[in-house]
């Protein structure tokens, strides 16, 4: 029923469906390969009988650097940029996500950045160990963002703090996004694992219709604009691949430098 990933571990236990993303040299960078399997994954989970809830991690100390750099560096120089192909998917990886019938669950060792903090908002929970951190980068490399990202927070948090957030490039400990209400629950690092798996479980075997049909009314009426979002989002982000300011920021970040930003 699941094909052989090539960029995330996945497994079923107890109910629970496990993915985990394991791009370990890239500390779990986003790339073509890493948004098809974790799309298919929660479509598949959803789906199957067998598995009551999805929890989703990262392999070794992060949950997800975000977009791969280097690889955007390839990009620019092959004058590919962010094709049409790419954007889609990641909008549609982000909608398997949220559009999953049954209760998912992130489970945010280390750092989420930029797209890896889009796939954790995207999650109906969110559990954070203490050393954990959500990282809104996309706007440190002149990107407006993807993965949905501003459209979970501005739901979540209100648009004022979802614009701050995103322009200011934050950076929210655990314990302030306890604050602003983004994480289910705060425990220390050395529980992180037991502590989501356990609340993961207790969902699983949990009423899964009527969490089925929770999910639905709530996408149906709070979320019904997705589609237009994920849209809209893809062409900023085609736009902000053809700028100088990406470019320099690629650099910059390559060059282990601060950027100079020229607004255009």
């Amino acid at each position: 029923m699941y094909p052989d990933y090539e960029t995330i571990l996945f497994s079923i236990e107890n109910k629970v469906a496990k993915i985990v993303i394991n791009q370990p040299k890239t500390s779990n960078a986003f790339d073509d390969p890493v948004y098809e399997d974790v799309k298919d994954a929660f479509e598949r989970a959803g789906q199957d009988p067998e598995v009551g809830a999805v929890l989703i991690s990262g392999t070794g100390k992060n949950f997800s650097a975000g977009g791969n750099i280097a690889d955007f560096r390839v990009r620019i120089d092959n004058e590919v940029y962010f094709p049409n192909s790419l954007l889609t998917l990641i909008g549609q990886m982000s909608s398997a996500i949220r559009r999953c019938p049954k209760p998912t669950i992130a489970m945010i060792n280390g750092a989420a950045a930029g797209a890896g903090a889009g796939v954790a908002l995207a999650c109906d929970f969110r559990i954070f160990g203490e050393s954990s951190k959500l990282i809104f980068a996309f706007i440190n490399l002149a990107l407006t963002g993807d993965t949905s990202t501003m459209y979970y927070l501005s739901r979540m948090v209100g648009t004022a703090k979802a614009q701050e957030l995103m322009m200011l490039g934050s950076i929210l400990s655990a314990p302030e996004a306890d604050k602003l209400g983004l994480a289910t629950k705060v425990v220390s690092d050395a529980e992180l694992e037991a502590a989501s798996v356990k609340f993961a479980e207790r969902l699983a075997h949990g009423p899964l219709a009527a969490y089925a049909r929770q999910k639905e009314q709530i996408n149906s009426f709070f979320y019904k604009d997705q589609d237009a979002w994920t849209q809209s989002e893809a062409k900023c982000m085609w736009d902000s691949s053809l700028s100088h300011d990406f470019n320099e920021a690629v650099n910059a970040c390559l060059e282990k430098r601060k950027p100079e930003f020229q607004g255009k």
